[in-house]
């Protein structure tokens, strides 16, 4: 037996007293949403745990369901929306929601701080990275539209075509964010302090350059409703959320491919933005 051991001392292996047995080591598995690869996933997952972990951003998301929920159960406000009109208080959430996500989408990269640096080096492209991050968070305030209007289906009504016109144009505005915060996000990134309550989530040049956005949608919204109720265009409501869901979509395409030719160009300004 000592011959053996010191045979295989002598040989180079490391000889220990104590037999230990090797266990297979457990890593709980990542998401694998379907229809979509690994590495976007990946990041659909971190951003969803980030967020469950911030809890003003919580509170954000939450502050929409808290205002439907009043105006449901009763107050001043359930005189302006009767149950029969479910359609446009349907409307009002999805403009106060797709708004609301400028709180994640305009600082985008805020949460990783000095995880910015880790994505440069990345074999991912940068341009796939802010696809996952909208993906995220355009998902998550789908759930809660989705949610709110079955909410509003079970005690009021809703006619079919308000109800597709009022979810597309949700989307186009959602989009439109998502787009926008994608270039805010590089050009004004903002560290988040966690620790502090009184951190702003996003940077004063991005939240002054948000009324840009902001107020071309209210003006657009605005004409709509004005033909729709006075020239009794009873279609335009439907056909113009349509057209703007596939121009927005072109738009995003667009606003990320800007992103990304910025960043590339002030990866170290960003960088040093974020790890301050």
């Amino acid at each position: 037996m000592q011959f053996r051991q010191l045979r295989a001392i002598y040989q180079g292996e490391v000889y220990a007293e104590k037999f230990r047995v090797q266990r297979e080591l457990k890593v709980k598995p990542g998401w694998r949403l379907p229809g979509i690869d690994e590495s976007v996933s990946a990041i659909v997952e971190k951003e969803l745990r980030y967020i469950r972990q911030n809890s003003r951003l919580l509170v954000t998301l939450v502050y929409p369901l808290l205002m439907l929920g009043f105006i449901l159960v009763g107050g001043p406000a359930k005189r302006f929306f009767s149950l029969q009109s479910g359609g446009n208080l349907l409307g009002v959430f999805a403009g106060v929601l797709a708004l609301s996500v400028s709180n994640m989408s305009y600082n985008t990269f805020g949460m990783d701080r000095e995880g910015f640096g880790r994505w440069l080096l990345s074999p991912v492209p940068l341009q796939k990275v802010i696809r996952s991050k909208s993906l995220a968070q355009g998902a998550l305030m789908c759930v809660i539209f989705l949610f709110a209007t079955v909410t509003i289906l079970t005690v009021g009504h809703v006619p079919l075509d308000k109800l597709v016109a009022v979810t597309a144009g949700f989307l186009s505005i959602l989009v439109i964010q998502l787009g926008a915060g994608s270039l805010l996000s590089v050009y004004w990134p903002k560290r988040i302090e966690f620790t502090q309550m009184s951190s702003r989530m996003v940077s004063s040049a991005s939240g002054f350059a948000s009324l840009l956005i902001i107020l071309p949608v209210a003006v657009i919204n605005a004409v709509v409703i004005f033909a729709t109720v006075y020239l009794h265009l009873s279609w335009l409501p439907l056909v113009a959320s349509l057209v703007g869901l596939a121009v927005s979509l072109k738009i995003y395409s667009w606003l990320v491919k800007w992103a990304v030719r910025h960043a590339e160009e002030h990866l170290e300004e960003i960088a040093s933005q974020l790890g301050a």
